[in-house]
């Protein structure tokens, strides 16, 4: 990470840690807009910039009042999590559909999005859609419904259901 006072301390920050490493993940900050590009030319794989973050906040509250509303209740206590969960090699996920493996009846998680291993995203993915190793889920259910995927990954059967965690 790199989160100094300057774009110019970022940029050499992430430059310097690129080169020593170009398999890093480095996520950087922007004070300016006009720092993004360079932080990404850098090495950086993500570019925070805060004043974007506010003014889309801010965007969202006026545009999408009940969205905000319902993700900030989210966070402060329901029972409701987002997460990801990227299917290993040797998962038994993999090569199952959607349908299949019935995830919002047997653990209570609902898959709303995959990225593929090249990075293309679906959104909103069909039951008919078959899972490959290296995909990543992005999974909405109860808190703890990640791990209940996770323990899946081992096995899949036919058999109980696996309890979410509360």
């Amino acid at each position: 990470m790199a989160m100094l006072p300057t774009d110019a301390e970022n940029v050499f920050v992430t430059l310097t840690a690129h080169q020593a490493n170009p398999s890093l993940y480095i996520v950087a900050r922007a004070q300016q807009e006009s720092s993004v590009d360079k932080l990404r030319v850098a090495g950086a794989k993500r570019v925070v910039c805060p004043q974007q973050l506010g003014v889309t906040l801010i965007a969202d509250v006026i545009l999408r009042p009940a969205v905000v509303d319902f993700v900030d209740v989210a966070r402060r206590g329901i029972d409701l999590e987002t997460d990801q969960l990227e299917l290993s090699s040797s998962c038994a996920l993999c090569g199952k559909t959607l349908r299949e493996l019935e995830l919002p009846r047997r653990v209570g998680v609902h898959v709303v999005a995959v990225r593929r291993a090249n990075g293309k995203a679906i959104y909103h993915p069909t039951p008919d859609m078959q899972l490959a190793c290296g995909d990543i889920l992005i999974l909405v259910g109860r808190r703890g419904v990640a791990g209940a995927v996770q323990k899946l990954q081992s096995s899949v059967s036919d058999g109980p259901t696996i309890p979410a965690t509360k």
